[in-house]
C-alpha cells in the first residue's frame, strides 16, 4: 500500500468576467489522504469523500484533480 494525498477542486467557468460588486462564487473542493494500492484507487477514494461532503450525484462536471504519492 502506498500513501497518497488527493485534492479535487471544481472548475467554474463564467460567460462574462465578474464585476467588482458581484459575489464571489463558491469553489467546492475536497482533500483526501490515505493509503491505497495505486493512484486510481486514491482518486476513487477522494471522490467518495466528495460524495460524503456534497452528496451523491453532485460531483463536478469539470475538476482539477491532483494526486500526490507520499514517500513511505
Amino acid at each position: 500500500m502506498t500513501r497518497f494525498e488527493v485534492h479535487i477542486t471544481e472548475v467554474i467557468e463564467h460567460d462574462q468576467p465578474l464585476g467588482p460588486l458581484d459575489p464571489t462564487p463558491e469553489v467546492r473542493s475536497v482533500f483526501w489522504a490515505g493509503e491505497t494500492d495505486d493512484e486510481a484507487g486514491a482518486r476513487d477514494a477522494a471522490y467518495v469523500a466528495w460524495d460524503g461532503k456534497y452528496g451523491p450525484g453532485k460531483q463536478p462536471v469539470q475538476a482539477l484533480v491532483n494526486v500526490t504519492p507520499l514517500a513511505g
